[in-house]
C-alpha cells in the first residue's frame, strides 16, 4: 500500500504532511477548519462528552497537530455534536448541525489583529 494514500479517517496521510508542512513554511496559525474531529479530543471537553466516539472515525494526526501547532482556534464538524475542549492553549469547537444553536460561531477581527469569538 502507497503510505502517501493510506487513509487515516476522512483524511490521508499525504493530506496531513501537507498541512504540517503548510504549518511550519506559515510559522503556525491563528485558525484551523478540520473535517474531522481530533482523536481524543473528547477527553479534553468542557463539560465533559457524554456522547459514544468511534475511535476509528477521529484522526490521531490532526490531533498530534493541533499539539505541535497551536493554532488559536481550532473548528471541525463531521459528527454533528456540540463540543468544546482545549488541547494545550488550542480552543477546539466541534460544531453540531445548522439548526441548533452551537453550531455557527462568527469570528471577528478588529484593528489590532486579535481574533474574537
Amino acid at each position: 500500500m502507497d503510505v502517501a494514500r493510506k487513509r487515516l479517517s476522512y483524511y490521508y496521510a499525504s493530506d496531513v504532511a501537507l498541512l504540517d508542512q503548510l504549518l511550519r513554511d506559515a510559522g503556525g496559525a491563528d485558525v484551523l477548519l478540520l473535517h474531522d474531529w481530533p482523536r481524543h479530543v473528547e477527553r479534553h471537553a468542557t463539560p465533559a462528552f457524554d456522547g459514544e466516539l468511534d475511535p476509528e472515525t477521529l484522526c490521531q494526526e490532526t490531533f498530534d497537530l493541533i499539539s505541535q501547532h497551536q493554532p488559536q482556534w481550532v473548528f471541525c464538524g463531521h459528527m454533528h455534536h456540540s463540543l468544546q475542549a482545549r488541547i494545550g492553549d488550542s480552543r477546539v469547537y466541534c460544531l453540531d448541525h445548522i439548526d441548533r444553536p452551537d453550531s455557527v460561531f462568527l469570528l471577528q477581527v478588529p484593528d489590532d489583529g486579535r481574533l474574537a469569538l
